[in-house]
């Protein structure tokens, strides 16, 4: 199981850091959720614990980048709720993991989720993913644009502060569908996968969006 491609739990080889932020604002780190055991072809499920490893690992990215972080919010998905509360742990701050619905499902990729689970257990999350960067229509899923809106909008109406971050923790395939249609990307192979704990940095100046995925910036005209 461990050499599923979505089971790999290698630490990413770009982390995010403040000095990726940019020079007048701050930005939302968007980010997979931190390292759960692995699970078998066809396993899903919301209420899956994070490994001792993945606790850690997610204390030391808030320790990292401590009072920084602003808030954090997450799908409802135990994974994504224990790893933002462990982030504002390591961060030594006081607050909660709020809930943002955009970021699981039903959400801003899903508008079905019994039929969006069918459709993962018979695909694949890569096949899946990969139709709908190809515009293909897949029963309870919105299209990755649509999608992708609803997402930058949940968490993107305005940049954080200079030198602040919002830390928002999805899924694999939520996240992968997002930032591949932000990079005009169709295909994926293995290696494109985003890894547990894996992030991209975003923020927006005018109606352009802004972002570093595995350490190479990139941007996009927003559509009004």
């Amino acid at each position: 199981m461990e050499k599923i491609y979505y089971n790999l739990q290698d630490p990413p080889t770009w982390k995010p850091s403040p000095e990726d932020l940019p020079a007048d604002s701050g930005a939302v780190l968007l980010m997979r959720h931190s390292i759960r055991p692995p699970m078998i072809a066809g396993q899903f499920g919301t209420q899956i614990k994070l490994t001792p490893t993945g606790l850690t690992r997610a204390a030391e990215l808030g320790e990292a980048w401590g009072n920084r972080i602003l808030q954090v919010s997450s799908s409802s998905s135990l994974r994504c709720m224990t790893t933002g509360d462990q982030i504002i742990r390591g961060a030594g701050l006081k607050m909660t993991t709020f809930h943002n619905p955009a970021l699981g499902e039903p959400g801003a990729f899903i508008d079905n989720s019994q039929k969006a689970i069918t459709t993962m257990k018979q695909q694949g999350p890569m096949e899946l993913v990969n139709a709908l960067l190809q515009e293909i229509s897949i029963p309870g899923h919105l299209s990755v644009e649509e999608g992708t809106r609803i997402m930058l909008e949940s968490f993107l109406s305005d940049n954080p502060p200079k030198g602040k971050i919002r830390v928002e923790i999805t899924h694999d395939t939520i996240l992968a569908c997002m930032l591949y249609h932000l990079q005009g990307v169709s295909s994926l192979t293995e290696k494109d996968w985003p890894r547990m704990l894996e992030g991209i940095l975003l923020w927006k100046e005018g109606q352009t969006i802004f972002w570093k995925w595995r350490g190479q910036p990139g941007n996009k005209a927003l559509i009004p």
